[in-house]
């Protein structure tokens, strides 16, 4: 099933987006979609890193069970 540039957008967006996003054309919506999977893939990787960098302050011995705590 081929879903709608306005329902992928939602999907992003966890939610209903924004009454005039729907006065958006098609590639608009598609753009804006592609635009926020791309910054939430960045955010990710950039909280990852952020969050290995903090372990290394951390005492050696306790970085393994507050890796598997925090899921990394």
């Amino acid at each position: 099933m081929n879903k709608s540039p306005l329902d992928i957008l939602r999907r992003e967006l966890g939610g209903e987006p924004p009454a005039a996003f729907k006065d958006l054309d098609a590639p608009s919506l598609s753009h804006l979609a592609a635009a926020m999977s791309g910054a939430r893939a960045r955010q990710k990787q950039q909280l990852d890193e952020a969050l290995t960098k903090a372990l290394e302050h951390v005492p050696m011995l306790m970085r393994g069970p507050i890796r598997k705590i925090l899921g990394l």
